[in-house]
């Protein structure tokens, strides 16, 4: 307990010999009562609850750190909430709709002025006493209904800035001209159409619009005329062959569809150039379709021309295997040709001890080892089979092995990562290890054969490093030293960024590229405003949102926060500190 001076003793005496008052100490803490109304717009029901957020003078937090009380609403609308805090506290209200037809969280600040974000808002100064608010409607979530001029597969929804909000696609391999967009929070936007899901692919220009609160809000924008590559998948005798996987190969880029029941397939909005189209029953969604051999051509398309590919398959090679697994999990069996090319693969999940009949179909005739990854690390001998085409051929049963050896060493400068032992030629991961802190490792499933052996480091930059493959035969060797990891692979670069809103730290904010192809991510930023940034190295700018937090109303939300710096990324130097400064897209 602190003591009083006796100065401050003395004079507090004479004080009151003399028939004065006493100063009183100022008041640490104040209690303000907020009262109001709060209904949901257009029914006049009540609302659910509200709470009572307290500002940080040093940070902008996520609001749900900011909660100091909280009270339902009575079923008349009406409210009444108190909240003790420091005098002249910067305070704002949340009301909760309670129903899945309202915005759920609406923020109140001063004289009654709402919004999504308390970042929009001018706060209420705390004083204590009662503070009586106007009537606040919670609005209702708004529909957007887009209609393109010509079918495609999927439309986007965009913030202004860019950044994405909402896909809707049509079911795969289909294409339509209308989609719908619900839950939605008032609020500006923009629809673009997409010939197919993802960030490329753009059919036509992104149109604006304006999604009222509590109805549908309809847009149409003209798309533009594609370039199509399409045909028919039949067998031998003419017959259509549904359920065959197509795909359209182009450098990096990989578009996928499905046959119909008539065997048609259609690729829309390909750019133009040349294509590997590759036809694969296999990887298809029909089981009749998977004894057709996977078969490829190439196909050079134009813009605004469709190129008809029209494609026989032929029955293939069928092979047949029981594996009796030890324990639960998942088993893969693969077949590899003398190459070592992987050309067939299927995989099941186990629950227990016990056998599991795997089919391979449509390969080619030839011979083929069967190797059996399992995720219980149950190792298993590898077995030859012949395959002829048209004919099942069984490669009995695949056994674990009775007994594994065991591969150890260390490798050269590394303190953490891991090593791997690949199949030779097929690149199929067998076993793998942690390097511990000394630099070593043990693989310790393996069954004897020769193998690839592979190691990979995290290393400064958030790069990989990896190690051109050893081979090594077990049990004839059983300690192998790996030499010094050789960069060869690059991860995206990991940067610590600090992001500050109007001067001060901010939570719960995510980076991420305007274009939405992923070549800049992040992570969620703690309350100090620090987060890591991971860059493609590839020229971007920066979109800032809230996520899926409820810093900017959420995940389906118009607001995005604008970028003051950088305004362009080209190096990691222009990540180190995001500047924002003011609210988008209300």
């Amino acid at each position: 307990m602190r003591r009083r001076s006796r100065l401050a003793l003395a004079l507090t005496t004479a004080l009151v010999a003399a028939g004065l008052a006493v100063p009183a100490a100022a008041a640490t803490t104040v209690t303000t009562s907020f009262t109001g109304t709060a209904v949901l717009q257009g029914t006049g029901a009540h609302a659910s609850r509200v709470e009572v957020l307290v500002a940080s003078s040093t940070a902008h937090l996520a609001p749900d750190t900011m909660v100091v009380s909280s009270e339902w609403v009575n079923s008349d609308g009406t409210f009444s909430v108190d909240a003790e805090t420091a005098p002249g506290a910067k305070v704002y209200l949340r009301v909760h709709s309670g129903t899945s037809e309202h915005v759920d969280e609406l923020v109140v600040g001063a004289d009654g002025a709402t919004a999504l974000s308390y970042l929009q808002l001018a706060p209420i100064v705390a004083g204590g006493g009662t503070v009586t608010l106007p009537t606040t409607r919670v609005p209702g979530y708004a529909t957007v209904r887009y209609t393109a001029s010509r079918a495609v597969a999927c439309a986007r929804l965009l913030r202004l800035d860019g950044s994405l909000v909402s896909e809707e696609c049509s079911s795969y391999g289909t294409t339509s001209t209308t989609f719908t967009f619900t839950q939605v929070v008032p609020g500006r936007y923009k629809v673009q159409p997409r010939w197919w899901t993802g960030a490329t692919n753009a059919a036509g220009s992104a149109v604006s619009l304006t999604a009222a609160p509590g109805t549908t809000t309809r847009v149409s924008s003209t798309v533009s005329t594609p370039a199509v590559l399409a045909g028919t998948v039949t067998n031998a005798s003419g017959k259509a062959v549904p359920g065959v996987a197509v795909y359209a190969v182009r450098g990096d880029s990989v578009t996928s569809t499905m046959t119909s029941t008539k065997g048609r397939y259609e690729f829309r909005g390909l750019k133009a150039g040349t294509y590997e189209v590759e036809y694969s029953g296999a990887s298809g969604s029909s089981t009749t379709a998977a004894k057709y051999r996977t078969t490829s051509t190439t196909a050079k398309v134009s813009s605004g021309t469709t190129r008809t590919v029209n494609r026989t398959l032929a029955v293939g090679a069928s092979i047949k295997a029981t594996v009796a697994h030890a324990g639960t999990g998942l088993i893969s069996v693969t077949a590899v040709d003398a190459s070592g090319k992987t050309v067939g693969q299927t995989s099941s999940y186990r629950t227990g001890a016990g056998e599991e009949k795997v089919t391979l179909q449509g390969l080619p005739k030839g011979t083929y080892t069967l190797t059996v990854v399992d995720e219980g690390r149950h190792r298993y001998v590898t077995k030859t089979v012949k395959a002829k085409t048209g004919a099942w051929v069984s490669a009995g049963t695949l056994k674990p092995a009775k007994r594994t050896v065991t591969l150890t060493g260390t490798v050269a400068g590394a303190t953490s990562g891991s090593v791997m032992a690949l199949g030779p030629g097929s690149r199929i991961q067998v076993d793998d290890s942690d390097i511990s802190t000394t630099g070593r490792y043990e693989l310790t499933n393996l069954v004897p054969g020769t193998y690839d052996v592979d190691v990979v480091v995290f290393g400064s930059r958030g790069m990989y490093g990896y190690r051109t493959p050893r081979t090594v035969t077990v049990p004839a060797t059983k300690t192998l030293a790996l030499p010094r990891p050789v960069l060869v692979i690059e991860s995206p670069t990991r940067v610590s960024a600090t992001v500050t809103y109007q001067g001060l730290p901010i939570e719960r904010v995510e980076l991420s590229d305007t274009t939405n192809r992923g070549a800049l991510v992040s992570e969620s930023s703690n309350a100090q405003g620090k987060l890591n940034v991971y860059w493609e190295r590839t020229p971007v700018t920066v979109s800032a949102t809230g996520g899926w937090d409820s810093l900017l109303g959420g995940h389906l939300s118009p607001l995005y926060l604008k970028v003051v710096s950088p305004t362009s990324v080209s190096s990691a130097a222009d990540l180190k500190t995001i500047s924002l400064s003011g609210v988008g897209g209300a």
